[in-house]
């Protein structure tokens, strides 16, 4: 998509998946800071970072999450934004409830 397309389809109710995979690795279809740039266009209220992570051979998806989680804090982002697109989003979007957990509480565990 186009971002003029992402910021309509947020415009609509919809969110926007960020694949942690193909920002990262020997030949990432994106660089991080393109990757972090979009984001914040879109609006992180609207992001869902997910990983695809998991082949055989590949990290397993929560260390994949977790690599990728450092990679963007050294984009900018902070420990609660990124707990919105990895946690909150996905539970929203989910009709889940939100985690007792905080972005307060994260890597404190």
């Amino acid at each position: 998509m186009t971002m003029q397309q992402m910021q309509e389809a947020v415009g609509l109710g919809a969110f926007i998946e960020f694949v942690a995979q193909y920002a990262m690795g020997p030949r990432p279809a994106f660089t991080l800071a393109a990757y972090a740039d979009a984001m914040r266009k879109v609006g992180i209220d609207s992001v869902v970072i997910s990983t695809d992570f998991g082949q055989q051979g590949r990290i397993i998806p929560p260390d994949g999450l977790a690599v990728f989680a450092g990679l963007m804090k050294k984009e900018g982002f902070t420990d609660k934004e990124l707990y919105l697109m990895m946690a909150e989003n996905p539970a929203r979007l989910l009709g889940l409830p939100p985690a007792p957990a905080s972005a307060d509480s994260v890597g404190q565990r």
